[in-house]
């Protein structure tokens, strides 16, 4: 069974709330540039990074709860398997069968490229709308990530395995996931459709391959974590240079922005987003976390901001789609009030299905 201790650390949990609302204003950039200028602007239409912290604290939190297990085995994998899936899927489905009724009902699928509903349906469902280039960008468009986070799920047990064997595997699995992935770029960019693959920036963006450092920089910091076992200290200096260095970097990336196209559109962005920015910034930032006792620690382990972390995964889907759309309609534009009402329906939908609809499949799943 996963280390209690390890598994839970309250700061992380809270600070998937902050990774949630940095896409939440990514999406709804309210610092328009005729209030706050055009360089504020641009830096926070760059706050996609949420995504990248997403990714560090998933490798870092799996490996915390299962590098000492073994889970290779058909009976551990299985029953690993389904908490991912108790904590992933009840939400995607609820969510994504929402949305599909109401869009199909509108035939909005009809005045998008690629004019089948149900392939968009079908293609969130089963976590392949993320490896196609025409599939990522309608229809509860943020959920592209949840094709990166499953293909890293999966692969998760072996990877571990592997690290287990060897810390140089740390360096050399993400090597070949990358060379992996530019192969797939080279032989299937132009023979498959719908966008499969379509080029190195898709690559590099949107996909588990492109983006796997992210995920490896968790886990080196989660076996870091476990072989040192900090105790907190009454200091921020950790904390304040992640969040420094985090800042740097999208400063630098909102510098790079041209036109419509965001920094990481292009090769430097990448290299900022996939490699600097975890590394030197969010993985300081955490090992903060990890091992600091200050008021920003305390502040994202207090209980309000547990509990906004663990309702960030509904706050993380529902941002963008029909939930708001309705909002919009019906309510308000204004972005504070889409926030705290977003906020609002997210702990519902966590409180009144999620967690108990989570537990549940727990309980009859698992072997």
């Amino acid at each position: 069974m996963p280390n209690k201790n390890d598994s839970f650390i309250p700061a992380l949990t809270g600070i998937r709330a902050i990774a949630a609302y940095f896409v939440f204003i990514h999406h709804y950039n309210f610092f328009t540039p005729a209030r706050f200028g055009n360089r504020i602007h641009l830096f926070f239409s760059e706050m996609h990074v949420g995504v990248t912290l997403f990714f560090v604290l998933s490798g870092l939190l799996l490996c915390l709860r299962y590098y000492d297990q073994a889970i290779t085995s058909t009976r551990n994998f299985y029953n690993y398997m389904v908490n991912r899936f108790a904590r992933i899927y009840p939400v995607l489905f609820l969510v994504m069968t929402i949305n599909f009724i109401v869009y199909q009902s509108k035939d909005a699928f009809a005045h998008h490229a690629i004019n089948n509903g149900w392939l968009y349906y079908l293609g969130s469902l089963s976590f392949l709308r993320g490896f196609f280039a025409g599939f990522y960008d309608f229809f509860v468009a943020q959920s592209w990530s949840l094709t990166v986070e499953e293909s890293f799920y999966i692969l998760c047990p072996l990877i571990l395995w592997l690290c287990r064997r060897s810390k140089y595997n740390l360096i050399y699995l993400p090597i070949g996931f990358i060379g992996m992935g530019i192969m797939i770029v080279h032989f299937a960019s132009n023979s498959l459709p719908y966008g499969f693959f379509t080029d190195y920036r898709f690559l590099f963006n949107f996909t588990f391959f492109g983006r796997c450092i992210e995920f490896f920089t968790g886990i080196a910091l989660a076996i870091w974590y476990k072989k040192n076992k900090p105790i907190a200290k009454q200091a921020a200096t950790f904390t304040w240079l992640g969040i420094l260095v985090i800042t740097a970097c999208v400063f630098v990336l909102s510098l790079l922005h041209k036109g419509n196209l965001y920094g990481d559109y292009f090769p430097g962005g990448i290299v900022i987003n996939n490699l600097i920015l975890p590394i030197a910034g969010i993985a300081v930032l955490y090992w903060g976390l990890l091992s600091e006792n200050n008021w920003i620690t305390r502040l994202l382990g207090s209980s309000l901001f547990v509990l906004l972390g663990r309702s960030s995964y509904i706050f993380y889907l529902v941002h963008v789609g029909i939930f708001t759309e309705w909002f919009f309609k019906y309510f308000s534009k204004n972005p504070i009030l889409l926030f705290l009402y977003l906020n609002v329906l997210s702990i519902l939908i966590y409180k009144l299905y999620e967690h108990p609809l989570n537990s549940w499949l727990k309980k009859v799943l698992r072997k």
